[in-house]
């Protein structure tokens, strides 16, 4: 549809730092679209990404938020990042690779 609502995010950037057993990503996600979204789900691998700062509020067309999270992860070693966003009765899935360094 021309000028329909675009449900479009993206993934800025994303990394996981491990420091002293404790693993935690920041990702920065962006709204590139014509509709308010929100996050539903970060998962890093098939594992999903627990206790995520701030909470999932909605992002606005020209917005982003950079979340920070714990996840479960091994420096060294790349993971597959997901995120799940919904708005505007649509849907997406949003993913990267990224890779879990030693902090």
């Amino acid at each position: 549809l021309i000028g329909g609502k675009r449900l479009q995010g993206s993934i800025d950037s994303a990394t996981i730092l491990v420091v002293e057993g404790k693993v935690k990503l920041a990702i920065t996600i962006s709204n590139a679209g014509t509709v308010d979204f929100k996050v539903n789900k970060i998962t890093v691998d098939e594992s999903d990404a627990t206790n995520c700062k701030p909470s999932f509020d909605l992002i606005a067309p020209g917005g982003s938020i950079t979340y920070s999270c714990d996840c479960n992860a091994e420096a060294g070693k790349s993971y597959v990042l997901t995120v799940e966003i919904e708005g505007g009765g649509k849907k997406s899935v949003l993913t990267t690779s990224v890779y879990a360094r030693q902090g």
